[in-house]
């Protein structure tokens, strides 16, 4: 027999979640003996996550109706609570938000690198630059438009840089900007001297807050009589590093 409080509420039961629907604020789960429950959710801790389906929490029963209890740690967890500190802390979410909406802490890293053996730039005509090379991509960060873009899945803060090697041009200087959504927010000029080292490197970064769905490309620009061949290593990155 389940021992009751003078609350009526009884000792925690094990679950397994099955389903969660945060809009009606109801799961269901699985008790060990198969019983299907369905557990509300009326009041929160100061801290709250929604369990996620195939999970083991706790419920208890008060009246006619199912609680949330905690969740039950798995065993094949990357880390347990076993492996903390006294002064460490192990956080059930991946994003976590203030009352007031703003987002104060995420452990998903969007990134991406993408990089270009090589493209011809015509003589002072503003150049898309392609990236046919993936270095790497993390989150939701998206390539699209024939290599051209880099694509933020998710809105906030980010590092946005790119690094081209120019030939030393006969006259005149060369560029890279980088575009957000068709309109400039960095650029970086350098004017070619004639030297003894074949190419320039220009590189070129900024962070910039961007929304989920906009788009990054980076131009190439030179003024010299002559199309002229960047190089290898050209690199373009998009890095997320907060709300």
């Amino acid at each position: 027999m389940t021992i009751s409080d003078q609350y009526g509420r009884q000792a925690a039961m094990g679950v397994t979640i099955t389903t969660v629907d945060p809009n009606t604020r109801r799961i269901e789960g699985v008790l060990k003996d198969g019983g299907i429950v369905q557990i509300a959710v009326w009041d929160t801790p100061a801290l709250f996550a929604w369990p996620k389906p195939d999970e083991h929490w706790t419920v208890t029963r008060q009246g006619q109706y199912w609680r949330l209890g905690n969740r039950v740690e798995s065993t094949d967890e990357d880390i347990s609570v076993s492996d903390l500190d006294l002064t460490q802390a192990k956080l059930d979410a991946t994003r976590v938000f203030l009352r007031d909406g703003s987002e104060v802490a995420t452990t998903n890293l969007y990134a991406a690198r993408v990089e270009s053996s090589g493209q011809s730039i015509p003589a002072s005509t503003p150049t898309t630059l392609s990236f046919p090379t993936v270095a790497y991509t993390r989150g939701t960060v998206q390539r699209y438009d024939e290599d051209s873009l880099l694509t933020a899945g998710q809105g906030g803060i980010y590092v946005i840089g790119a690094t081209v090697h120019w030939p030393v041009l006969a006259a005149g200087f060369m560029a890279i900007s980088i575009q957000v959504n068709g309109t400039a927010v960095a650029t970086e000029n350098r004017q070619s001297t004639p030297s003894s080292v074949l190419t320039h490197q220009v590189t070129v970064t900024t962070e910039c807050g961007l929304y989920a769905g906009d788009s990054v490309r980076v131009i190439a620009f030179h003024t010299d009589t002559v199309a002229r061949a960047i190089t290898t290593p050209t690199a373009f990155w998009l890095r997320y590093i907060g709300p």
